[in-house]
C-alpha cells in the first residue's frame, strides 16, 4: 500500500482530501500536516531500496547501522511493516518494524531514520501513523520500541504518538548495557504505547484512572 500524503490516521489508510487536494488525516488527531505533504510519498520498500535504507541509517547519525544485508532482508521479508518516505525523487526517511511473532497484538519499531534536512517537520510521526494505518497492522493494540536514556528526541516522538492516540507510553525493561559488546553502547529502555484505539473507538480515562474504550456504531 502506498500513501501519496504525509500521514494516515490510526486504523485508516492515508488519503488525499480537502479542497485543492490538500491532505487530511483520518482517525485520531495528530500534528498539522506540513505544506510539503503534497510532495511526500510513503510506501513499503522493495529489495532495490535496501542500499537506500542503509545510507539513510548511516547519514542520520545516532543509529546502530546494521549490515547492508539486514536492510535487504527488511525490504524483502518485512516490507509491509516498513515505510520509506520520498520527497520528490529523494528518499528522506524510513521506519522499520515487525509484528511480534508471539504477541501479534504488538508491533515493534526497530529503527526510524530521517534525513537531517527534513527533521522537525513531523516526518517521524507521519511514518508511525502510516505504519499503524496499514492492513498488516490490523488488530495491533500496542506499539513498542527501545530508546537510549540520552535520546530525548525519540522519547518525545513516542510520547507524542501516545498523546495523539489518547493512550499512554510506559517505560521499563529493555536491554541493559552489559548485553551489548564493547563499552560504548548505552542501555536500551523499552517503551510500550497502548492500548491503541480500534477503528471507530474513542479512548478516555475512567473514574478509577484506567483507560476505557468506547466503540461507536457505524
Amino acid at each position: 500500500m502506498e500513501s501519496a500524503v504525509a500521514v494516515s490516521g490510526i486504523g485508516g489508510a492515508s488519503r488525499p482530501g480537502g479542497p485543492g487536494g490538500r491532505a487530511e488525516p483520518r482517525g485520531q488527531g495528530g500534528p498539522p500536516i506540513p505544506p510539503e505533504a503534497a510532495h511526500l510519498r510513503l510506501r513499503p520498500p522493495c529489495p532495490q531500496d535496501g542500499p537506500v535504507l542503509w545510507e539513510l541509517a548511516r547519514s542520520a547519525g545516532g543509529l546502530d547501522v546494521n549490515s547492508p544485508y539486514a536492510y535487504l532482508l527488511l525490504c524483502r521479508s518485512f516490507a509491509q511493516t516498513c515505510v520509506l518516505a520520498e520527497y520528490g525523487p529523494r528518499a528522506v526517511g524510513f521506519l522499520s518494524a515487525f509484528r511480534e511473532p508471539e504477541r501479534p497484538d504488538t508491533v515493534f519499531v526497530w529503527q526510524i531514520a530521517v534525513a537531517p534536512a527534513h527533521r522537525r517537520r513531523g516526518l517521524g510521526s507521519a511514518l508511525l501513523r502510516d505504519l499503524l494505518g496499514r492492513p498488516p497492522c490490523t488488530g495491533v493494540r500496542y506499539l513498542e520500541a527501545t530508546v537510549t536514556p540520552g535520546n530525548g528526541a525519540s522519547r518525545a516522538l513516542f510520547q507524542g504518538l501516545a498523546a495523539a492516540c489518547g493512550t499512554v507510553c510506559r517505560a521499563g525493561g529493555g536491554f541493559p548495557r552489559h548485553l551489548f559488546p564493547g563499552p560504548a553502547h548505552e542501555p536500551e529502555v523499552l517503551l510500550r504505547i497502548g492500548p491503541l484505539p480500534l477503528p471507530g473507538a474513542s479512548v478516555g480515562v475512567g473514574p478509577d484512572g484506567r483507560l476505557k474504550e468506547d466503540a461507536h456504531a457505524g
